[in-house]
């Protein structure tokens, strides 16, 4: 097992930090596009708070992963 998997996260703890981006539309397609890193960027580039961006980073790390249908599921579950 890589340091990378023995520090990924739970996919519930994923969800519960993603909340906030949940919400907004135009985070939820740029966490789907985009790297966790990047989304970050990108949402404070769109004059985000830092919590919306940060929500953004863990939104597309379930993404990252967990795969398509986890994100597809925690976007739809709100």
């Amino acid at each position: 097992m890589t340091v990378a998997q023995q520090k990924k996260r739970s996919l519930r703890e994923l969800r519960e930090r993603a909340k906030p981006a949940i919400k907004e539309k135009k985070l939820v397609m740029i966490a789907q596009y985009s790297t966790p890193s990047a989304a970050y960027d990108l949402t404070i580039l769109n004059n985000a708070n830092e919590e919306l961006a940060q929500a953004c980073r863990w939104l597309a790390m379930i993404r990252r992963d967990y795969g398509a249908e986890a994100f597809k599921e925690a976007t739809q579950a709100e």
